[in-house]
């Protein structure tokens, strides 16, 4: 989760530019590749959170995000909630 993955790398990998790498992924998914890593990373970060006691800043690491802040701003954006909002949220349903 933590890899840093480029458009430019995952075309290569399937031998395609990466711009037809990016219409063929999205008009397939529906959603663009940066987005789609995004997704996977903010689902990976909600089982962290749900799960451990690990801080902020240190799932943010674990998950391939630049900074704790990113990470907050990014989470918030796609659950409506920050990530300390959510762990609490879960660990509530936990007991």
């Amino acid at each position: 989760y933590k890899e840093k993955i480029s458009l430019s790398s995952l075309a290569a990998l399937v031998g395609m530019g990466s711009s037809t790498f990016r219409r063929i992924f999205t008009e397939r998914l529906s959603i663009p590749p940066g987005e789609y890593i995004s997704t996977i990373r903010i689902n990976h970060a909600r089982k962290l959170l749900a799960e451990t006691s690990l801080t902020l800043e240190e799932i943010a690491e674990k998950c391939g995000f630049f900074d704790q802040s990113h990470f907050t701003k990014l989470f918030k954006s796609l659950r409506r909630m920050t990530p300390g909002e959510y762990r609490h949220l879960h660990k509530e349903q936990r007991k």
